[in-house]
């Protein structure tokens, strides 16, 4: 073990190698980032395969209009509706057909967030991961449990039907 001061950036990026793994929602909560716009933040587990048990990469989905600046310097703009367009198929995803409960599903907002945050922990879903350039596993792309991608191998499904 080495002691505390020795570890360097290297040592504390561990996260999955790129590749396609079968997640679950371990937690998820909604907050506000500094400029007050709402967000949901999910932090996810591996769910099956040899990496079982290990933290997967946080998710977060932002709602409002967002003006920001890339690592290399390029400007870009996230408009409210493409923010709700994927917060929507990202969550839809992760639920997989399961009925989601919204008190005004057209109130895109703190609240709305809360109560999505309330219902999908636990939900399993699929999910492309790569790497950033900071080393750090990001969720690139979110696929249904229910719609896994090709050459996905899936996790069989128990037959509660019993014949002799």
């Amino acid at each position: 073990i080495k002691g505390f001061f020795a570890y360097t950036d290297a040592d504390l990026r561990d996260s999955l190698p790129k590749a396609i793994y079968h997640l679950k929602v371990r937690e998820a909560v909604a907050d506000t980032w500094d400029d007050g716009r709402p967000r949901l933040n999910i932090s996810t587990e591996v769910v099956s395969g040899d990496l079982a048990g290990q933290f997967g990469p946080r998710h977060t989905w932002s709602l409002g209009d967002f003006e920001g600046t890339t690592a290399d310097g390029r400007t870009f703009k996230r408009s409210a509706a493409d923010n709700i367009k994927t917060l929507v198929k990202g969550v839809m995803a992760v639920r997989a057909g399961k009925k989601l409960g919204l008190t005004d599903a057209s109130d895109y907002g703190a609240g709305m967030l809360a109560e999505i945050a309330s219902q999908i922990q636990g939900d399993e879903f699929y999910a492309r991961v790569g790497v950033d350039k900071a080393g750090y596993g990001r969720i690139a792309r979110i696929y249904a449990i229910t719609d896994p991608p090709k050459g996905m191998a899936t996790p069989p499904v128990a037959d509660d039907s019993f014949t002799l």
